[in-house]
């Protein structure tokens, strides 16, 4: 093992000399410059390599956290109502009234954006909810249920840019 390492050492000297005899060559203000632009150009390395990806991944990590703890925080918030739905208990009001514009009024009460919204029939409607907090949409859809008797027949849900938003397109009906 020691030969091999001294042989790597010999190796790299050998490969370097060029290198060494252009750095005599040169006048002592150059072999400053020369210096501090390599210190300059290590340090800068060093941090490209392994600092910022540390940093990064520690950041993505603390956003991943406080996702996951808002679901958590849903789920527990909201364990009760799905107690009583896996139990058959249901509480669906029918809605009065236009209920187009009580599915509007009430995305915007939750601090929600509707970004798609059109009518199928007199009973159902496809929304489109873009680059919305996971937490507040579900808390959205469950209320239109419970409160309004709307019920989301289809849903298709896609992670959205940026941590804990969600891209939402569903099919709502009223009634049973």
């Amino acid at each position: 093992m020691n030969e091999q390492i001294r042989e790597a050492r010999e190796q790299t000297l050998k490969a370097l000399e060029p290198a060494r005899q252009w750095y005599a060559t040169l006048q002592y203000r150059e072999q400053v410059a020369v210096a501090v632009l390599g210190a300059a150009l290590v340090l800068m390395l060093i941090y490209l390599l392994m600092w910022k990806p540390v940093l990064d991944a520690r950041q993505a990590a603390v956003q991943r956290y406080l996702s996951q703890a808002q679901v958590v925080d849903w789920m527990q918030d909201n364990a009760e109502v799905v107690r009583a739905a896996r139990s058959g208990q249901r509480n669906t009001p029918t809605m009065q009234g236009d209920w187009i514009s009580v599915i509007n009024a009430s995305a915007s009460r939750a601090g929600l954006t509707l970004r798609g919204f059109t009518p199928e029939g007199n009973d159902a409607a496809r929304v489109q909810l873009e680059q919305q907090p996971f937490a507040p949409v579900i808390t959205w859809l469950q209320t239109l249920q419970q409160e309004q008797g709307v019920r989301a027949a289809a849903v298709e849900i896609s992670t959205g840019q940026t941590p804990g938003t969600v891209n939402v397109r569903a099919t709502l009906r009223r009634g049973s």
